[in-house]
This record gives structure tokens, sequence and C-alpha cells, in this order.
């Protein structure tokens, strides 16, 4: 299975990264990882929802689309690093050059992990405009393994059978961390814009809504931080944001 990296870095609290600052973390990060890898670049703009269930297998609460009650994203920005599978001893250089890439980008948080990606309908056209990279906190009753096999053996067929509005899917499970990353899991999911997640979000909120109702059989928490400006390899900045 890839190996990935995701390095959270700025503080989203102060103010948005700029272009300038997203273009340099870039740039930094392709300065420290392997020859063959693959980087990445998203700008974390806002929180856009927040579900907690409080009582394993009761109600969640859900903020949905709320800037006021809603809190900042995780940080203002992230960098994701695909290695490349044809390194010699992969799992040691993941682990080293996420040292690496922590320690240049002074990151709020780096974590190593495996990577699966459950749909693309996109290829190698366009980036997708709107980006969402949802960071997954597990059920405590459940340990990691448990619930990533539930989450990519039953919910993702679940979810990708019900006529989804994102264009790719992706799961990362956590390995190791550096710093104090809050999650057992992170989900990047891609959308078409951002009316397309407005309405998938809503969908999946909805009461009697199956894979909605699905999330609280594994997940006590997972949060959406959301943004339109995107950097990926052999591409320029890519700003939807109109």
């Amino acid at each position: 299975m890839p190996l990935a990296i995701i390095s959270f870095f700025g503080d989203s609290r102060t103010a948005p990264v700029s272009d300038a600052d997203l273009k340099r973390a870039w740039k930094l990060a392709q300065s420290v990882v392997p020859e063959g890898s693959k980087v990445e670049a998203r700008a974390l703009d806002r929180t856009f929802l927040h579900m907690r269930y409080p009582k394993p297998d009761g109600a969640p609460e859900v903020k949905l689309n709320d800037p006021a009650s809603l809190p900042p994203p995780i940080a203002a920005g992230a960098i994701t690093v695909w290695m490349d599978d044809a390194l010699d001893n992969v799992e040691l250089k993941t682990q080293q050059t996420a040292k690496a890439l922590h320690e240049a980008l002074s990151a709020r948080t780096t974590g190593t992990f495996d990577a699966r990606r459950h749909l693309d309908r996109v290829g190698n056209g366009t980036t997708p405009t709107l980006q969402a990279l949802a960071v997954v906190e597990r059920r405590p009753d459940l340990d990691r393994d448990t619930f990533m096999q539930y989450y990519r053996t039953h919910h993702v067929p679940l979810a990708k059978s019900l006529k989804p509005r994102f264009v790719r899917y992706t799961t990362f499970r956590l390995l190791e961390r550096i710093g104090d990353f809050p999650g057992d899991c992170v989900t990047l999911q891609e959308y078409p814009s951002l009316d397309e997640l407005l309405t998938h979000l809503t969908t999946r909120t909805a009461k009697n809504d199956t894979a909605g109702d699905d999330i609280g059989n594994f997940i006590a928490q997972l949060v959406y931080n959301i943004g339109e400006r995107t950097l990926v390899q052999s591409e320029t900045l890519t700003d939807k944001r109109g």
C-alpha cells in the first residue's frame, strides 16, 4: 500500500495562508523529499463541518457551514507527499522525510500514513476545484486496525454506492505522528465545486441517510477543513475561488 506524509503548517487563527506562502511551502517540501516522490500543497481556508458523537450509538452533534460556531482549521495549509514505492527501504525513508519536512516547514503537526485511493473520476485531468481534508477520530471502543478495516471495507463501498458528489476519495491511515495530530485518519475528498460539497454533506448529515447513519458505527468525531487553492506536481497554482 502506498506510503504518504501529511504535514500541517501555518496558524489559521491569524490569517489564511497567502499564495506566496503556499508556493514557498510547496518548494520547501520538494527540496527535502526523495526523487520520484509527488508533492501536493493545499490551502485550508476554513472549517466546513464538525460532527461529533458524545456517546457511542447516540445522536451526533452537527455544525455545518456555520462560520460563527465552527473552529478555525487545524492549520493554514497542508503538504501531502506521496512516497515513491520503488525506493529502497521506503518505510525508513518515509520516517526520515517526515521529520525533515516537519522541520523545514516549522509545521504544527506531521503524520506518516498508508494511503488508499478509493475513487478517481479525474485521473490526470485538472485538479478538482474544492478540496476537503477531513481529520477523523475513531470511536474509543475500537482499535485503529478495526476502525480502518470497517472504514475501508464497509463504509467506503457504501458511500460510493449512494451517488456521491465527490470525484476523488482517498483515505490515509495514521502510522506515526510528530506533534499533536488530533486523529487516527485523514480523508481527502475532492469536489467539482463548493455547491457540490454542500449538497453532499447536507445529504449525509440528514436523518435516515444510510451512509450518514453508518458514520457513528466507527467514528467519534470528524472535522472537514476545506480550501480552493491547490498546487500539485507540474502544475501552477490552481485557485478556483472566483
